[in-house]
């Protein structure tokens, strides 16, 4: 799946990505890895339903 991915750091920078990922955890772990400890995060599925 691919996940829409917006992460705001602690000096509110914005980072957003397109993550292909199995679960929204994982997603925003791979985010955390990039970006560090995030503010604000949310992932967000991205297509149709199965």
């Amino acid at each position: 799946m691919t996940f829409k991915v917006t992460h705001i750091a602690p000096d509110l920078r914005k980072h957003q990505q397109l993550v292909d990922a199995a679960t929204t955890a994982q997603a925003q772990a791979w985010m955390e890895q990039l970006y560090g400890v995030a503010l604000v995060m949310s992932a967000i599925r991205q297509g149709a339903r199965p």
